[in-house]
């Protein structure tokens, strides 16, 4: 994480020399009016990218208001953020903010993304989705080792406890009738 942060700090002071030299470069071959033109008008355009972003937020709120992915309010992030770079002066924050209003490129970010955090929650403990008749409700421990008191405090019905693991093959409710 640390080597991720030292990358980002130093591209962030890279950038402003990297800007300069490519402004430079382009005007040497356009003209400086012209350059500056072309980069006011590119701060002009990621003025309104933001504000249409913002026009179509809402109707992609409520579209994406019944999904439950992480991905539903993704592009209007992205589209967000391409504004922003448009908007800062500068010729390579423009191009970077070009390339993000690209949908396919939009979706490789995300994916490579998704990936990174995916590393992260590799090291948590998997989640076993089970069908309702492959699983018993285990009794929760209050403390006091009396079973009826334990069992008074739940309004469902006592059952054994039972250790719900994942299958190695077939569904565990057919491992529990080939085992009887």
């Amino acid at each position: 994480m640390m080597f991720r942060v030292h990358w980002v700090l130093a591209g962030l002071l890279i950038l402003p020399i990297a800007e300069l030299a490519v402004f430079f470069a382009i005007a040497s071959e356009i003209g400086v009016l012209a350059a500056l033109i072309l980069m006011l008008a590119t701060s002009l355009a990621g003025a309104a990218v933001i504000g249409g972003a913002g026009r179509g937020a809402r109707a992609r709120f409520r579209a994406s208001a019944g999904a439950d992915t992480p991905e539903a309010g993704i592009p209007g992030a992205f589209t967000v953020i391409a504004g922003i770079l448009l908007l800062v002066p500068g010729f390579l924050t423009d191009i970077a903010g070009i390339l993000l209003l690209i949908p396919a490129l939009q979706r490789r970010i995300l994916a490579k993304l998704l990936r990174s955090f995916g590393d992260v929650r590799r090291n948590a403990a998997p989640v076993v989705e089970l069908d309702p008749d492959e699983w018993q409700r285990v009794a929760e421990e209050d403390g006091s080792k009396d079973p009826k008191r334990a069992a008074a405090a739940h309004s469902c019905r006592p059952a054994p406890a039972v250790l719900a693991t994942p299958p190695e093959s077939g569904s565990s409710a057919s491992r529990g009738k080939e085992e009887q």
